[in-house]
């Protein structure tokens, strides 16, 4: 194999960013990838090894029905690193699985670059950050807080700032006479759809019947959920329910307000000045033990479930975890919103201090340029853009 990049996502978001650094890589003339990713990856060409997006789990109790699927598929990669011996590698969050990965790939002297590093800064630990400081050759950092942290404990880390910036398109406001939807955002994991969308859909039954003519915009993450959120939809006797399929921005941009889960989906929300209230429920074991271990680590270093909040350090976009995350409160927090401009207008202006904080548009070229021009100068010469 020639100079050549293996990259590694294992969710629909890290799928997503490691499309569009790919896609900036191709600019600079390196055309030869392969990788663990999913559609996204796929369509820009990449060679793709194997996946686990429809595996992506998040808590302490949800990953262990897929320990073995885990399992051989880090051999299957192990195996594939040593026997193809990529120029770099690249990984793109998923820490559990990534951070191993990344011992591997540096065991064998093939360079190590994280993206979308593993957030130690905000709720981990310095312990933490040094393991992910020794599994790699450098850091590409989104938030300074990040770069701060990981420079400190030694790492090469260089700050690129956030590349939603760059991803999340622009759109107007709607116009004042625009119909009432609400747009909806279940997840992207199937445990997301079976323990939080049934919430989401008697929240939405009562919103409906304050607001009768409301149409609902259901956003599916992947084709693998689609069946799951169909079901659940058919036998809730909503009206007015239409479901769409790999076209998030268009759901998120069409939105009067949006019902989301908590994750990227709410920063995509802030950069884009739509209005939205946030749910999340984990599995009540995953969720006891999570409080056992890092209860206290949370409630002192973080203290929010939807990320414009914890930017922010206070609630900004309303947000519901747990055992607070009910019909009755969700159905609450959408009414006040759908019934009050005013309201839409001052999380608006929140929102806008959370873009301000993630830095400047760009993120993405500025990664594609250091790994270019660190391990591929003179070996590629740039390509016309596509």
């Amino acid at each position: 194999m020639g100079p050549s990049i293996f990259i590694s996502a294992g969710e629909v978001s890290g799928d997503l960013h490691a499309a569009h650094l790919i896609r900036a890589l191709k600019r600079k003339g390196i055309t030869q990838f392969a990788g663990m990713g999913g559609a996204e990856m796929a369509a820009e060409g990449v060679s793709i090894v194997t996946s686990v997006i429809n595996r992506s789990t998040i808590g302490f109790f949800e990953p262990i029905r897929h320990l073995f699927a885990f399992y051989f598929t880090f051999r299957k990669l192990k195996n594939w690193l040593k026997t193809n011996r990529p120029t770099v590698m690249i990984a793109v969050d998923f820490q559990g699985f990534n951070v191993p990965l990344c011992r591997v790939a540096k065991a064998l002297g093939i360079p190590v670059v994280y993206y979308i590093a593993p957030q130690e800064w905000q709720w981990g630990s310095e312990a933490g950050g040094r393991r992910v400081v020794a599994a790699t050759d450098l850091i590409l950092s989104i938030f300074e807080q990040e770069h701060a942290f990981y420079a400190r404990l030694g790492a090469k880390s260089v700050f690129v700032g956030h590349p939603l910036l760059d991803i999340v398109p622009a759109v107007a406001a709607l116009p004042a006479d625009a119909p009432l939807i609400i747009s909806v955002f279940p997840g992207s994991r199937s445990q997301e759809i079976q323990q939080v969308l049934p919430i989401f859909v008697q929240a939405l039954t009562r919103i409906q019947i304050q607001f009768p003519d409301i149409q609902i915009v259901v956003s599916v993450a992947t084709s693998y959920l689609r069946p799951k959120i169909e079901s659940e939809f058919n036998k809730s006797g909503l009206r007015n329910v239409m479901l769409k399929e790999a076209a998030a921005y268009d759901v998120m941009a069409a939105g009067t307000i949006s019902l989301v889960t908590s994750g990227t989906v709410t920063l995509e929300h802030a950069i884009m000045k739509k209005p939205a209230v946030a749910g999340y429920r984990f599995h009540p074991i995953s969720y006891r033990i999570g409080r056992i271990l890092i209860g206290k680590k949370f409630d002192r270093q973080v203290g929010y479930i939807a990320l414009p909040n914890i930017y922010l350090k206070r609630m900004a976009m309303p947000e519901f975890l747990q055992s607070a995350c009910t019909p009755q409160a969700l159905a609450h927090a959408c009414i006040t919103l759908l019934s009050s401009t005013e309201r839409r207008e001052a999380l608006i202006r929140d929102f806008e201090q959370v873009k301000t904080l993630l830095g400047t548009p760009g993120a993405v070229d500025r990664a594609a340029e250091i790994v270019s021009s660190t391990w591929f100068s003179g070996i590629m010469t740039p390509e016309v853009n596509t």
